[in-house]
């Protein structure tokens, strides 16, 4: 071989190697960016994970709240309506008549703190 075919063939050798070292470079960025899109999708997911998992904590910490605050809550049924218009008189009879049944029933009334009516009140 002459030394122009020798050089002419190393010069496609060095072109070919080129080409793949660019097309191994061009795979690999591919590649980084796609891992990259991933982890942020993976953070996402997470983040939304978290989100959920923060809100449904709150919410069970709320209805718990909830539930302390009504557990000393009693409703009467079928109790008299007292007929007055003013509403202070209104709770006083309804007091009154909430009393005279837990003695009936022979039970403590001195936690009574609050009464609310149900219905209407016309």
């Amino acid at each position: 071989m002459t030394k122009t075919t020798k050089e002419s063939e190393k010069t496609q050798t060095l072109a070919r190697l080129d080409t793949k070292i660019r097309k191994l470079n061009d795979e690999m960025r591919d590649m980084v960016k796609d891992e990259i899109r991933q982890q942020t999708k993976s953070g996402e997911i997470h983040k939304a994970i978290q989100e959920q998992v923060q809100t449904a904590v709150e919410d069970s910490l709320v209805e718990r709240e909830e539930r302390a605050r009504r557990k000393n809550n009693l409703m009467v049924f079928n109790l008299p309506e007292s007929q007055s218009t003013d509403n202070n008189e209104r709770q006083r009879k309804d007091q009154e008549e909430i009393k005279k049944s837990a003695k009936k029933l022979e039970q403590q009334t001195s936690r009574l703190t609050q009464h609310t009516e149900l219905g209407s009140k016309e």
